[in-house]
């Protein structure tokens, strides 16, 4: 019998918490009342100060309790658990790199949290100057993990001029290997083939940055919670308590929004000639699942023969895809490798991270499809995130998953 050596697992969609005051040393000194940060009162209560809004931060420690106990995870349900009260890795580098240790992860890509609704800001202006604030910061922050934590930027996405500026700035910058943006038609519903998307994707090729794809909960940009009207049902079981998102239920809005805004955006980009057009650009879909992937790429290869503008290597990669789906409906514990290691998604330090709390059943906790990049929406036999092009890993990239978004470059 052959051995089979372990594996090394790459975390593709970290998260961190935003620093409760680390940004405000990067942003202008007229903007610290309004860029990111905590505050906190005289008897102790703690406040997050973001766009001249004063929020109860209570609520957002919630997100940070991976690996913290039932009754911490509950105190934090109950909004007694303080923002800075989340374990350090949360924010803090060296910490995380303990707990990477703990959970059999070898390099993480990280994410923030709030600020992937950065999109949404009505000030473009502010925005702009928020992610400068926190992409610099990201910056710094990375090359304290030692070699094992990387990047992705935030861009104003709802000033297409401003995001590929920063798209151009942020390249240059160490540790940064991608930039995010929400999978939403933020141009007046216009989807993502039409030409006013394209200097993202002109910024994006040039600076040699992978685009990845993340949803939002909040209901502040076109697309699929807002078009379908779930973001107000009116007699949602699980209501949230900020009326700032705009909904009122994290359930169907999550699960339906989630999903149909990855296909819509997915659908556009690949069968809409935007790879044609950018074949630098590499692009990762995050957070929606993966089990959708095949039946899609089907439809769209199908529907080429009604008349719909795909690319010409679809087909194929399609067939690659259904070898990789057809191996992970075997054993849902059978993870897709190369060279020894596998991606996954372990979306920490959200209390919902995979790994944290199950680090004994690591390899089932890789749930969703990951497929070769050659196929995804990246030139052939060139990684994901080619910037990272010393992991070995090559060219593992997820179409979405929740847990297993491919890295690598």
């Amino acid at each position: 019998m052959t051995a089979t050596a372990p594996l090394d697992f790459v975390d593709s969609d970290g998260h961190v918490l935003e620093h409760p005051d680390g940004m405000l040393e990067y942003a202008p000194r007229d903007l610290a009342d309004r860029i990111w940060h905590i505050e906190t009162d005289a008897d102790g209560t703690e406040w997050c100060i973001y766009d001249r809004q004063r929020l109860p931060a209570n609520g957002l420690a919630l997100a940070g309790t991976a690996g913290m106990t039932l009754e911490e995870r509950e105190r934090a349900q109950r909004g007694e658990l303080r923002y800075t009260e989340v374990r350090p890795a949360a924010y803090n580098a060296q910490a995380r790199l303990a707990d990477m240790d703990t959970d059999g992860i070898g390099r993480a890509i990280v994410y923030p949290t709030m600020l992937l609704g950065i999109g949404g800001l009505r000030d473009a202006e502010f925005a702009d100057a928020q992610c400068r604030a926190y992409n610099d910061w990201l910056s710094d922050h990375v090359q304290d993990g030692a070699g094992r934590l990387y990047g992705v930027a935030i861009v104003p996405q709802q000033d297409i001029e401003r995001a590929a500026a920063e798209i151009r700035r942020v390249g240059a910058k160490p540790g940064i290997v991608g930039v995010m943006l929400r999978p939403n038609p933020s141009e007046d519903w216009k989807p993502m083939n039409n030409e006013v998307y394209d200097p993202l994707w002109h910024a994006a090729s040039d600076a040699g940055l992978a685009v990845g794809f993340h949803p939002f909960l909040t209901a502040d940009l076109p697309g699929a919670c807002l078009g379908l009207r779930i973001n107000r049902l009116g007699n949602a079981t699980l209501p949230a308590s900020d009326d700032t998102i705009n909904i009122d239920n994290v359930y169907f809005t999550q699960a339906i929004s989630n999903p149909f805004d990855m296909m819509n955006t997915a659908a556009f980009l690949l069968a809409g000639g935007v790879c044609e057009r950018f074949p630098d650009l590499r692009i990762v879909f995050l957070e929606a699942n993966g089990g959708w992937i095949v039946p899609w790429l089907e439809r769209l290869d199908r529907s080429r023969r009604v008349g719909a503008r795909v690319q010409r290597e679809l087909p194929a990669r399609r067939r690659r895809a259904h070898r990789v789906g057809e191996r992970l409906s075997a054993s849902r514990r059978e993870v897709p490798r190369r060279d020894g290691r596998a991606a996954r998604g372990d979306d920490g330090p959200h209390g919902r991270a995979a790994g944290h709390d199950r680090g004994r059943e690591l390899p089932g906790a890789v749930l969703d499809l990951a497929v070769t990049s050659d196929w995804v929406a990246g030139p052939v036999g060139r990684p994901t995130y080619e910037r990272m092009g010393y992991l070995p890993m090559a060219r593992l990239t997820n179409w979405a998953g929740a847990r297993a978004k491919g890295i690598e470059r």
